[in-house]
């Protein structure tokens, strides 16, 4: 949204500068926190490095679960099944969502062990929400 980018824009020119900056972003129900933190700040000209930290977000509210179901070769399906594990359903519930029996869920939740090499669910779990978190952004020019 526009007015999202333009304080996105002033937090990073503000960092660019050496100032600290702290955003909540909202989106509807959704906020996403994001610090930007001066790096090497240049007091000589406008430009400078600046660090974007984005605050942890549940598991399907960033994009970590798709890039990882991508990296591991998972089907929609399986990504769905991964998806509905992280934000804590269990197989009855994600079965009932997606309108199929207990038993392609539990055949998604093999597979899922066998493409990723994670033989608990819990683990596989862990995993993905120790990824960090990877939100969509449009990029514009900052300086």
């Amino acid at each position: 949204m526009a007015a999202q980018t333009e304080e996105i824009n002033k937090a990073v020119r503000g960092a660019a500068q050496g100032r600290r900056q702290m955003l909540t972003l909202r989106n509807g129900d959704d906020t996403l926190h994001v610090a930007c933190v001066p790096l090497f700040p240049s007091f000589e000209s406008r430009t400078g490095s600046v660090l974007l930290m984005l605050a942890r977000q549940t598991g399907t509210q960033n994009l970590n679960v798709t890039f990882f179901a991508r990296s591991h070769g998972l089907t929609p399906a399986e990504e769905a099944v991964l998806k509905a594990l992280c934000d804590g359903l269990d197989v009855h519930e994600i079965a009932l969502s997606h309108g199929v029996s207990e038993y392609t869920i539990r055949t998604q939740v093999r597979s899922l062990r066998d493409k990723t090499g994670i033989n608990s669910m819990r683990l596989l779990v862990q995993r993905v929400a120790a990824l960090p978190p990877v939100v969509p952004m449009s990029l514009t020019n900052y300086t």
